[in-house]
């Protein structure tokens, strides 16, 4: 690898600015990238950088050459199905100017899953402060046998990359989509190697069970949880006779039927014996109950077990999505209460399962909570709470609770066996008990 002096740095930068179109970067691009180089992506492109920041921001801070708009690889590159959902994920993040440094980090994972930014051909070195010292050196000779082929060199190693990683239309999974917009919650191996086996373990057990279909019939004995304001449903279901009829109750587009003569017409006859046939209408009305689950999740004993613990994670995020979905109609609340050795750890996989359960479930209104309310709302809800034994002795008699006990969660659940076929086979008889249970079927105590 060649380490790039202080004469060629200028020369170089500025040539692969010109072939792809930038006349400069700017100050707040300039800064990124001298942040990433020193990162480790030593042969980082000024010119990719200056593209990929224009793309994802819209328009970034470097300055384009007239008519120019890069090479034909790199357009390419970014037409990848895999854009589409980056873009998204950038610009609900925060802005370059905003925070760099998190605008950095993302960047650089982009530059790691793309494997770009460290080439063989040469080591950008420590560069100058400011761009303006590059772009004073504009008059610098750039013709010498020896630069313009580490410049071939240079720049058929980065055609040759973007055209290899155009031919990998990579998915951007949920850990990817993490790791760009909040990288912070996955800093730890630890934490990254957890949410992994989550995601993946959860993935699995939604596809095994399911559509889940919005809890419809309501009971009479909930009506006492129920919003103040109803809403009436229905449509026209049937044909019927109603009422008595009188000449005074006709319509004037009714008597249309009538003859010219005194004689009464077959439609007067039938009016005048209730024969007529109606469309009915059949009426109902949605009310909006309001309930109020808490789940709660003790993992101070296997806190440091990778697999144990992301399968607890994914019954806890699969119990959300059944919630969420199945009393998608009402208006739900939903308070988790993870213990864990650690305070930190606990925040960490609070936010990563808010993050994850809004993405996965944007259609629902659930609030999902991790402390209890404030402040009382005064109104009534339905109360029920899933967790172990000792939850019993915190909720307060004559609320009118339902309760799902779980004796024990690691053998109930499965969450020491062996292999992940039979943990997800398991995983699905109890999300199908606590279904029954939420519908309200079964007061249920859940044991081994």
């Amino acid at each position: 690898m060649r380490f790039l002096d202080t004469y060629q740095q200028p020369v170089v930068y500025l040539k692969d600015l010109e072939l792809e179109g930038f006349r400069n970067l700017g100050s707040l691009v300039y800064y990124l990238w001298q942040s990433l180089v020193a990162r480790g992506f030593s042969s980082l492109s000024p010119g990719f950088l200056a593209a990929l920041v224009d793309r994802l921001q819209g328009r970034g801070n470097a300055v384009r050459l007239p008519g120019r708009t890069g090479t034909v690889e790199r357009i390419n590159f970014f037409a990848l199905p895999v854009w589409n959902q980056i873009f998204p994920i950038f610009s609900s993040a925060g802005s370059l100017a905003d925070d760099h440094h998190g605008y950095c980090d993302r960047i650089a994972y982009l530059l790691d899953y793309f494997d770009l930014g460290r080439s063989d051909s040469f080591h950008w070195g420590v560069l100058p402060e400011t761009e303006s010292v590059f772009l004073s050196t504009s008059g610098h000779d750039s013709s010498s046998e020896e630069l313009q082929n580490m410049f071939d060199a240079y720049f058929d190693e980065q055609r040759t990359a973007l055209r290899s990683r155009s031919r990998n239309l990579w998915n951007f999974g949920m850990t990817q989509k993490l790791k760009v917009q909040r990288p912070e919650l996955l800093s730890t191996v630890f934490l990254e190697e957890v949410h992994r086996q989550w995601d993946q373990s959860y993935i699995s057990a939604v596809r095994s069970l399911g559509s889940i279909q919005p809890l419809t019939d309501t009971s009479d004995q909930l009506v006492k949880f129920a919003d103040p304001h109803l809403q009436v449903t229905g449509g026209y279901s049937d044909l019927e006779v109603r009422g008595e009829g009188s000449w005074s109750a006709l319509l004037a587009s009714e008597l249309a039927y009538q003859e010219d003569d005194d004689s009464i017409d077959f439609f007067d006859v039938k009016y005048l014996e209730s024969q007529l046939l109606y469309l009915k209408k059949e009426e109902g009305v949605d009310r909006v109950i309001r309930r109020r689950i808490r789940i709660h999740i003790d993992a101070r004993k296997f806190g440091g077990n990778v697999r144990v613990l992301a399968r607890l994670l994914v019954w806890l995020e699969l119990s959300v999505y059944l919630a969420t979905h199945l009393f998608e109609k009402d208006r739900i609340q939903i308070i988790v209460q993870i213990l864990t050795a650690q305070t930190d750890l606990c925040r960490s996989l609070n936010q990563l399962l808010l993050l994850r359960t809004r993405q996965l479930n944007s259609n629902s209104d659930g609030e999902i909570r991790f402390s209890e309310p404030d402040v009382q709302d005064g109104l009534r809800w339905q109360e029920i709470t899933i967790g172990p034994q000792g939850i019993e002795d915190t909720i307060s008699p004559g609320r009118g609770h339902r309760k799902m006990i779980i004796e024990d969660p690691v053998r109930t659940l499965g969450l020491t066996l062996k292999t992940h076929r039979l943990f997800v086979r398991r995983l699905l008889v109890h999300v199908k008990m606590l279904k029954n249970f939420l519908e309200g079927n079964t007061h249920a105590k859940i044991s081994a």
